[in-house]
């Protein structure tokens, strides 16, 4: 497994998106930094806690940081956020405002799971199995265009990674590679097997 990320600044020369990457868990924030921080520091402590659980407590640090900013008159923002934890069963996912969950299935094709939204739901949760994924992307909306071509997009990436994907605004973003089987390990694997039971080699001079 490989992991890629990218941070960067929009027009105005400030990101205010955070990358978070601890343990098994990734994930990308949106929503004014001191809100992405605020979020991203209760996902990165250690902790058997699903991800659903993490979300509605990093959604009340968000609302306290918030409540600080406009009680001294400065801008606030609604949070985004876009995290999986991995393990061996598969990936479980939340979602939730202005960010991204894209799976890249062998084939070029793509799962969507943040294109379902629930609008009653703030914060929006599942699971999958890890059969069949090449690639997980995780980002802010910074990096779409404004036509929100996601063929597009994926074809960029798999030409040549984050990079060559154009951005609007700040952007933070983060790429899952799996690696498909090794076909040597795979031949010698069967090679192996296809030998029990086979008749013994002749001695010399037999």
């Amino acid at each position: 497994m490989t992991v890629e990320t990218r941070l960067e600044p929009g027009p105005t020369g400030h990101c205010e998106d955070v990358i978070l990457v601890s343990g098994h868990i990734y994930g990308v924030f949106d929503g004014g930094i001191s809100a992405a921080t605020a979020a991203s520091e209760v996902f990165g402590d250690r902790t058997s806690a699903t991800l659903a659980e993490l979300s509605e407590s990093a959604q009340k640090h968000v609302d306290e940081a918030i409540g600080v900013r406009s009680a001294k008159g400065l801008p606030t923002e609604g949070l985004g956020l876009a995290v999986i934890r991995i393990e061996k069963k598969g990936i479980d996912w939340v979602y939730g405002g202005k960010t991204e969950i894209l799976i890249i299935l062998p084939d070029g094709s793509h799962e969507h799971p943040s294109a379902t939204k629930n609008n009653e739901a703030r914060i929006q949760s599942g699971q999958r199995k890890l059969q069949g994924i090449r690639h997980i992307l995780l980002f802010t909306d910074g990096l779409l265009s404004q036509s929100k071509d996601i063929p597009k997009l994926i074809e960029n990436f798999l030409n040549g990674g984050l990079k060559t994907i154009p951005t609007k605004d700040d952007t933070a973003a983060i790429a899952i590679s799996f690696l498909p089987p090794n076909p040597a390990r795979v031949r010698k694997k069967k090679k192996i097997k296809g030998t029990r039971g086979a008749a013994p080699r002749p001695r010399w001079g037999q």
